[in-house]
């Protein structure tokens, strides 16, 4: 079978953004924020900003799509947020990790040290909410309205 050249061309963005999607339960980006946790804190002890940090520190030094990156180290620390594992740590409100990591990356990208535009900052604040309706089951983007 021969795909035409139209058709391949077309079909690229798709497949881009099915590579780029955030996956559930996935143990290497689990894994990653786990052991990026400061020196002599494991998940039992850390608080909800050394937990966030570790997690910032995780979406920053991944190599690939900026915001894939911070969509699924954000759905990964939702799901160990919410599953227990941080137990000096709230699993919701403001003040737990994924709402930690939100604001750090957010700090982080406005205080332009990625040399980060505001086209990007928007582009990652719809990344992390992206992560967070995958997270909670939402089917539309509030951004976007899709």
């Amino acid at each position: 079978m021969k795909i035409s050249p139209t058709l391949l061309f077309l079909s690229l963005p798709w497949l881009a953004l099915r590579v780029q999607a955030q996956v559930a339960n996935d143990s290497a980006t689990q894994s990653a924020i786990l052991a990026a946790l400061p020196e002599g804190l494991a998940a039992e002890n850390a608080s909800a900003y050394e937990i966030g940090y570790a997690a910032k520190t995780v979406a920053f030094a991944r190599e690939g799509d900026l915001e894939a990156n911070r969509r699924q180290v954000r759905v990964s620390l939702g799901e160990l947020t919410q599953a227990g594992t941080f137990k000096s740590a709230p699993r919701s409100g403001e003040d737990n990790p994924t709402g930690y990591f939100y604001k750090i990356v957010l700090n982080v990208a406005s205080s332009n040290y990625h040399n980060l535009n505001t086209q990007d900052i928007i582009r990652l604040t719809a990344a992390l909410r992206d992560g967070q309706n995958f997270l909670n089951g939402a089917k539309s983007n509030a951004i976007t309205r899709k």
